[in-house]
């Protein structure tokens, strides 16, 4: 099978930041101080300043106006997402690893995120999501009592016993 029609390495990269860059916008990030002088009620008056880390560089954050998606993605480029899977398959097409890579670990980063700051419990979507493409597991603790232990012994023992 040849390369999935219209796209070479270049081209793809190039269309997929447009899609990114088409669903997010960045912002500065800012926070509400006093500014040391009162309003005519006595109440101090605030300002919005820009936020800086600890290298001194203000802060910018991406926001997505819409959530980053594989159907999303293969509609902007115009093409079916099965399409997208084959740029996907690396065995065949080794070429369009890197970006497929990018897109796959920019959607995840996106879906981490939310988990971590959607107000609420509205993460059903978003756990499910990262359950089903992105191999995470609820972690789960089994504790077995003796039955394991006595097994694994049994077997100790029975190997011992194989050797003499």
């Amino acid at each position: 099978m040849g390369r999935p029609r219209k796209f070479t390495p270049r081209t793809l990269r190039r269309e997929v930041n447009r899609y990114f860059a088409s669903i997010t916008r960045k912002r500065k990030v800012t926070e509400r101080v006093p500014t040391g002088k009162l309003d005519k009620f006595g109440h101090p008056v605030m300002a919005d300043v820009p936020v800086k880390n600890q290298l001194g560089e203000e802060v910018e954050v991406t926001e997505y106006i819409v959530p980053p998606e594989v159907n999303g993605l293969a509609e902007f480029l115009h093409i079916h997402p099965s399409t997208w899977a084959l740029f996907a398959n690396h065995e065949k097409h080794p070429e369009f690893r890197e970006i497929t890579e990018m897109v796959y670990d920019r959607m995840k980063a996106w879906n981490e995120r939310e988990m971590l700051v959607r107000p609420g419990k509205d993460i059903a979507g978003i756990k499910f999501n990262l359950e089903n493409n992105y191999g995470y597991r609820d972690k789960a603790d089994i504790r077995v009592s003796g039955g394991v232990d006595e097994y694994l012994k049994r077997l100790a023992e029975e190997g011992a016993e194989s050797e003499l």
